[in-house]
C-alpha cells in the first residue's frame, strides 16, 4: 500500500497456497485462462473492492500438471505398499514405522490415522 500511496506500482510473484481467503476467491473465480504458450496459461482475476482490490494473474502449466499428477500417483502407490507391509507386523517396530511414516515429509501429508488405527 505504501507503493500505492507514491503512485508506484508493483507486481509480486508468489505461490498461491489455499487456505487463505484472497487465494481461494482469485483461484475460484470464473473465467477462461488465455493460452500464451503451449506449456502456458494465464488469467486474470480481481479479489476485492476499491484501493484494497488485489489483482491476481494465474499462470496454469498442463504439463507440469501432468508432472505433478504422476507424481502423487507414485506416492500414493508407494503409501499403500508400505502401509500394506504395516498390516502384517503387529508389534513395536509396527507403531515406529507408522508413526515415521505419518511424519515422513513427503508421504505425512498423505497419511492419517484411523480412531481404530
Amino acid at each position: 500500500r505504501i507503493l500505492q500511496q507514491t503512485g508506484g506500482h508493483y507486481i509480486i510473484g508468489e505461490r498461491m497456497h489455499a487456505g487463505k481467503k484472497d487465494v481461494e476467491e482469485a483461484l475460484s473465480k470464473r473465467g477462461r485462462f488465455q493460452v500464451i504458450r503451449e506449456n502456458l496459461h494465464v488469467k486474470e482475476a480481481i479479489v476485492g473492492d476499491g484501493e484494497a482490490r488485489k489483482r491476481y494473474v494465474i499462470a496454469y502449466n498442463p504439463d507440469e500438471a501432468a508432472r505433478d499428477r504422476m507424481k502423487r500417483e507414485q506416492i500414493v502407490a508407494s503409501i499403500e505398499a508400505q502401509i500394506d507391509a504395516l498390516r502384517q507386523e503387529a508389534n513395536e517396530a509396527h507403531h515406529k514405522k507408522a508413526c515415521a511414516l505419518r511424519a515422513h515429509p513427503t508421504y505425512g501429508k498423505y497419511v492419517r490415522q484411523l480412531k481404530d488405527g
